[in-house]
């Protein structure tokens, strides 16, 4: 009996040559197949025989099918070759009617290898993995060669003395001012110029304001505004105030800021007084009050005020100059000599005179007295008997 193939693979034919049988090789035993001989048909053009095998090749695909011829008588069966590689299979014609089946012949040598089919469409990319980490540094570069040396600059000589403000001479020289100085705090100079000028707007400087002690905002400010001098705070409410130049005196004459200028005498005696309208200055002999007035401004021996101020002047004065019911009394204003006002009536008792005058502030003075139709003897005090003056303006 033959021996079957060992290390067979799955589907591999054996004809044992001793029995009209085949077996196959399913990859856990051999199945056999009676092969029942029929008429044989015209045996057709043998093949050429491959090369034997010890082995079944890998089956090649599958040749198209011919069209079945009519079924001859049986031959006598051939002793079975050895297999040769299996062609590649062909694509299945229409089946014919089925012959007997009449004894394998010789198993043909394999067909060539079929094209490779296309490639598939390409998967989606992959997320991109994390960055590694960085390389460390590399060592430093040689220095480079050092460059040239400039040449020297020129010296240059400073005039002036210490402080002394540097400014240009207008030919590219240096000029050292010998009248403008900066020490780091202070700059002097003999004269100070704003010239920002537009408009209704003329020059401005502005001062800081103090650190403490002070309502001011920011700072004061001084400028020119129209035909006026301002002086106002920076900032907030713009408190301040003015003076217009147009309704000042010619020559600098008028004082900006009006002091209170006054003083104040009284008399303090019992006498007759003269009658037949005699002039008789008013006794005021003593000076009790003077602001900003010099006391010996009013002469207390004479009983006259010589003003050393010029400007105009309120004179005042109260007397008592009573000589009689029936006889007349009166109260003047001199001035330099001269009456420049009087009141008077019959049986007045306490007159009172005012008038403005203006005093030169050298050699005008004024005075006041009283006169009468008849002598009287009279007390007078500071309460009913005063001289007052008062300045009033340049």
């Amino acid at each position: 009996m033959a021996e079957f193939p060992k290390s067979p693979i799955i589907g591999q034919a054996f004809l044992p040559g001793d029995e009209l049988a085949i077996y196959v090789w399913t990859g856990s035993s051999w199945q056999r197949g009676d092969l029942t001989a029929g008429t044989s048909g015209g045996s057709g053009t043998a093949g050429t025989s491959g090369t034997s095998g010890n082995t079944f090749g890998t089956s090649g695909s599958s040749g198209s099918s011919g069209s079945s011829g009519s079924s001859g008588s049986s031959g006598s069966s051939g002793s079975s070759g050895n297999n040769g590689t299996s062609g590649s299979s062909g694509s299945s014609g229409s089946s014919g009617t089925s012959g007997n089946s009449g004894t394998s012949g010789s198993s043909g040598s394999s067909g060539n290898t079929g094209t490779s089919g296309s490639s598939g469409t390409s998967g989606l990319a992959g997320n991109s993995g994390t960055s590694g980490s960085s390389g460390s540094s590399g060592s430093s570069g040689s220095s480079g060669t050092s460059g040239f040396s400039g040449t020297s600059g020129t010296s240059v000589t400073v005039p002036g003395s210490n402080n002394q403000v540097l400014t240009s001479n207008g030919t590219g020289g240096i000029s050292a001012e010998t009248s403008l100085t900066f020490d780091g705090t202070t700059l002097e100079s003999p004269n100070l110029r704003s010239s920002n000028s537009g408009g209704d707007e003329g020059g401005e400087i502005l001062l800081n304001k103090p650190v403490t002690n002070t309502t001011i905002t920011t700072g004061m400010v001084i400028d020119v505004f129209q035909d006026k001098v301002r002086i106002f705070e920076s900032g907030g409410s713009n408190r301040g105030g003015f003076f217009e130049v147009s309704k000042l005196a010619a020559g600098v004459g008028t004082e900006l800021t009006p002091t209170f200028y006054f003083l104040q005498a009284y008399a303090n005696v019992t006498y007759t007084l003269p009658g037949s309208y005699t002039s008789d200055p008013c006794r005021y002999s003593v000076v009790d009050i003077s602001s900003n007035v010099s006391s010996a401004w009013f002469n207390t021996s004479t009983y006259i005020f010589t003003p050393l101020k010029s400007g105009y002047w309120e004179i005042s004065g109260t007397y008592d100059v009573y000589r009689g019911s029936s006889s007349e009394a009166g109260l003047a204003i001199l001035k330099n000599g001269s009456t420049v006002a009087a009141v008077g009536s019959i049986g007045a008792v306490n007159l009172i005179i005012k008038k403005v005058v203006y005093m030169n502030g050298s050699t005008d003075y004024v005075q006041v007295a009283n006169n009468g139709f008849s002598s009287n003897s009279r007390t007078q005090s500071s309460s009913k008997s005063w001289f007052q003056a008062t300045w009033l303006g340049s």
